[in-house]
Parts: structure tokens; C-alpha cells; sequence
């Protein structure tokens, strides 16, 4: 069952979960976003992870992501800083395992620490050990009560309309689709502007949704959707032709593994495709 990888979802002074890491010669990567308190992402905000003597900075794109490629594991303190905004704080250990959580930092407006829009009266030492313990739930496999977590939190800021996206997944990791499916189309419905891996694995998964609860019929077009949110992922590409190949479409199954095949070469969807075109080549 899909996680919701790379998430750019948000926090004051906290950490949301989504999970993207590469281990390297006892180095990790992780990866983050800032944003503000509307939900959207912050254009050169500086972000410096600090280790002791070791200090590293980086600046968000107009995606409001950042990224670091050279911290070691330990305890880390980010800090992130935008003109206008008061500085958002957040202590993360970082691990030397195949994924560590998204670092997201949330900036409200005001340089003194006044607050306004959707945290304005919101206590942020609150909010950031809620998320944590939120996160740390979900990292834990804890799914259901992740969802507790996470829809406290809901109730407490409704505007972060994006919490639904991991309460979207933790539903979904434990196959309770209907309950999935509502926290998806929540998102959906509020047409927000997300980055390109939350977008296209928001897509991919509705289309889970669908075809756990209404069929093929009803899910091939939002894996096709994924597909053309970002046409270099081999994911939604294998789907379709799995769903082809089992309603007995040989053609179109493997157009589709072809497809998948040359979209994201050293993909492990790209072995899986090409495992299964060589098996329907065999006599």
C-alpha cells in the first residue's frame, strides 16, 4: 500500500510526516517545504540545519521546497527565516535509514510573532507537540490512531485542509477505502495548489479508492490523471496495464508496460514491467 512520499504539508514550528531519505556514506537526505499560514509555499525562504558545529543552509524554490544532501545522523534543529514572517523552529533526529519525515516548516505572518489567518489564535508550542506525536504515530504504523492525531488537529486549524492528505493515507494503508476515498475528496475539493509528488500521489491513490470501492471502469481515469501530472512515473503507467492485462486487453496491457518501462528507467516499476512483458512473451 502506497505512503504518501515527499508531502509537503506544513507547520508552525512543527513537522508534518512525509517520507523521502537517501542513504550515502553515513550521510541522509532530507527534504522539506515552508510554507505560509494560507497554505502557500514560501519562494526564498533560507532554512539552516544546525548540528553542533555543523551548520548547512538552504533556500526554498517557488515550490517552497528545500533540500540537504550532507547531514549525518543525529539530533538536528532547523530553523527557517522569510522576510515578513516569524522564524519557525523545529528539532528533528535524523536517521541513517531508507526514509526520514519530511521536514515542513509553516510561517505565519509578522516579524515579532503576531499571528494571523488560519493560526491566529492557535497556541504554536500546542500545535507543534501535537503534530509530532502525530507523526510519530503514523511513522509507527499506528494508523487509526494517527487519524485521531490528525483530526484534532483538523478541528483546531480547518483551514489546513492538507492534514487530510496523511488521513487520506493512513486510512488507505489499512484498506478502509470509503473512509480513504472522503478524506481525498476533501483535498480535491478544495483545489489547492500542491507540488508535483503531492498532486500526482493524491491522484494515484483516489484512483486506489475507486477501484477498491467502484471497479476499474471508475479508477482507470484518475491513474491516468496521475500519469499526466507527471508523465516521467512509471507507477500509475504499471497499473493500467495491470488492470488491462486482467481484463483480458493483451494489446493495451502492453502498451501500457511499455509505457511504464520507458518513463522512469530504474524505477523498480520499470523491473516489474519488464518482468511481466517477458512473461506474456513467453509461449
Amino acid at each position: 500500500m502506497q505512503t504518501i512520499a515527499n508531502f509537503c504539508l506544513f507547520s508552525v514550528c512543527v513537522a508534518f510526516w512525509l517520507t523521502t531519505s537517501t542513504v550515502a556514506f553515513g550521510q541522509t537526505r532530507v527534504v522539506g517545504t515552508v510554507r505560509d499560514e494560507s497554505n502557500r509555499p514560501i519562494q526564498g525562504a533560507s532554512v539552516t540545519a544546525e548540528n553542533g558545529n555543523r551548520s548547512f543552509t538552504a533556500t526554498t524554490d517557488s515550490g517552497g521546497n528545500f533540500g540537504f544532501v550532507t547531514l549525518r545522523p543525529g539530533n538536528w534543529m532547523f530553523t527557517a527565516k522569510a522576510l515578513g514572517f516569524t522564524p519557525a523552529q523545529l528539532h528533528r533526529r535524523v536517521r541513517e535509514i531508507a526514509r526520514n519525515p519530511e521536514i515542513n516548516l509553516f510561517l505565519a505572518r509578522g516579524a515579532y510573532g503576531e499571528r494571523f489567518g488560519a493560526l491566529a489564535n492557535v497556541k504554536s508550542t500546542d500545535l507543534q507537540e501535537q503534530l509530532q506525536q502525530a507523526e510519530e504515530l503514523y511513522s509507527a504504523e499506528r494508523y487509526l490512531e494517527a487519524v485521531a492525531a490528525y483530526e484534532k488537529l483538523s478541528v483546531m486549524v480547518p483551514a489546513l485542509t492538507t492534514l487530510k492528505l496523511i488521513i487520506g493515507d493512513s486510512y488507505l494503508n489499512i484498506a478502509q477505502y470509503a473512509e480513504a476515498q472522503e478524506a481525498y475528496q476533501g483535498v480535491l475539493a478544495a483545489e489547492l495548489d500542491l507540488d508535483l509528488s503531492l498532486n500526482r500521489e493524491l491522484l494515484y491513490n483516489f484512483g486506489e479508492t475507486q477501484l477498491a470501492l467502484e471497479g476499474a471502469e471508475r479508477a482507470v481515469g484518475w491513474y491516468w490523471r496521475a500519469h499526466e501530472t507527471d508523465p516521467a512515473w512509471s507507477k500509475p503507467l504499471l497499473k493500467l496495464g495491470e488492470i488491462a492485462l486482467a481484463a483480458g486487453d493483451q494489446s493495451e496491457g502492453r502498451r501500457y508496460l511499455q509505457m511504464a518501462i520507458e518513463a522512469e528507467p530504474g524505477s523498480k516499476e520499470q523491473s516489474v514491467a519488464t518482468a511481466m512483458l517477458k512473461q506474456l512473451s513467453q509461449p
